[in-house]
């Protein structure tokens, strides 16, 4: 029997994986064709990037997924009376959810990875990624004896360009970023190395001088023989060593408690680091509630049959996700424990689950879930009807 079940939820499983997977992909293919635009970015650097971004959207569809073919495997089986038969056997609920809790403890253990190890892996790889297209771009874009503006608030001249060595001769620079006026800075030869700590271009310039005006018509000179000019890639790209510059969902766990330790966990900052790493295990957590929900929301649906697999399944996510982020507001404002934040939706659909779980075992209707339904079916009566009515006005 066990066995018998997991087979019915595999089917729904994948198909929901599939259809949520190429969803989300597709809301990702104007910034792919953004990125060809801008960086001349081809199949590789498009493969790459969805092989990067599937951690950070998986974390979000097994879970999802999982509560799908939960509520469409047991709606099936109520609907052909087979949990009927069974229940006439003396199987109760509590005997059919063993097969459930096994493949969501298996699908936990892959969300966990994909969210401790994969998920910060996906993105930090993203941004290298962007930084490499856009330092491809950037040797791309330069010719000699031209003008160019490649960098933000830089205007950039080379007179020679030598690819085979990746350095330009006869350079100058113009640098608005800091002061009114700017900086002009002249250089013999000039590289673009790539900081192996950070996310940032640097072009190293090699005897040169650079020139700046002040307030009050001062005009200064500095000669150097060696300068690291920085440049800016990206609109809002950060700068400065990866460790120091990593975004929170990039940071590896051990990463998130250390960082949260040196800023102080009671600080806002510390707050977010260890906000941060609780989502890492509460969001795969989620898998064991929606498992505990799944199976009396799908037995019930033989009561109430308009009320979906799918349609139940996108009540509950909204409700998940919304609580989620009401929570997630209330301890970034001090009104819940981090704690409390993290877990409380974990919680509220954990006791509802148990609540509902409890019912179906007694076989006693579960009225909030009949409400949901009569809703739906109304629902679905409407849009029947006005599909049935715009067939008939078509003919």
């Amino acid at each position: 029997m066990y066995s018998y079940i997991i087979k019915e939820m595999l089917p729904p499983f994948l198909l929901s994986a599939g259809i949520l997977t190429a969803t989300l992909l597709l809301t990702k293919v104007m910034k792919l064709v953004e990125f060809a635009v801008t960086y001349g970015a081809g199949a590789g650097f498009a493969a790459k990037f969805i092989l990067f971004l599937l951690p950070s959207l998986l974390i979000y569809i097994i879970p999802v997924s999982f509560l799908v073919a939960v509520l469409v495997s047991f709606g099936r089986l109520s609907s052909d009376n087979e949990i009927t038969a069974l229940k006439a056997a003396g199987v109760g609920v509590s005997r059919l959810f063993p097969p459930v809790a096994l493949m969501a403890a298996l699908l936990y253990g892959a969300t966990l990875l994909f969210s401790l190890y994969a998920f910060p892996w996906g993105n930090i790889s993203i941004r290298h990624l962007l930084y490499d297209a856009a330092k491809n771009r950037a040797g791309l874009g330069l010719k000699e004896n031209t003008f160019t503006n490649t960098f933000k608030d830089v205007v950039m001249y080379a007179g020679r360009i030598l690819p085979e060595e990746d350095s330009m001769e006869g350079l100058f620079i113009y640098d608005t970023r800091e002061g009114e006026n700017g900086a002009a800075i002249t250089a013999r030869k000039g590289e673009f190395l790539q900081d192996p700590d950070g996310l940032e271009l640097m072009l190293r310039l090699y005897n040169g001088s650079i020139h700046t005006s002040r307030k009050q018509g001062v005009y200064r000179i500095a000669s150097f023989g060696t300068y690291d000019l920085s440049l800016n890639l990206m609109e809002g790209e950060t700068k400065g060593p990866v460790e120091a510059n990593k975004r929170n969902k990039e940071l590896y766990l051990n990463e998130l408690v250390g960082m949260a330790k040196e800023a102080g966990k009671d600080s806002e900052e510390g707050r977010d680091y260890m906000m941060e790493a609780h989502k890492r295990f509460s969001l795969p957590a989620a898998i064991f509630v929606f498992s505990l929900i799944g199976v009396p929301l799908g037995i019930q649906r033989v009561r109430s049959p308009g009320l979906a697999g799918f349609s139940s399944s996108i009540v509950v996510v909204a409700f998940y996700f919304i609580l989620s982020l009401a929570m997630d507001a209330a301890g970034a404002r001090r009104l819940l424990p981090l704690e409390a934040a993290a877990w409380g939706p974990n919680a509220v659909i954990g006791l509802f689950g148990v609540y509902v779980f409890f019912r179906e075992a007694r076989d006693a209707p579960i009225r909030p879930l009949l409400y949901i339904g009569d809703r739906f079916t109304g629902i679905f009566s409407r849009i029947k009807g006005l599909f049935r009515q715009g067939r008939h006005d078509d003919t």
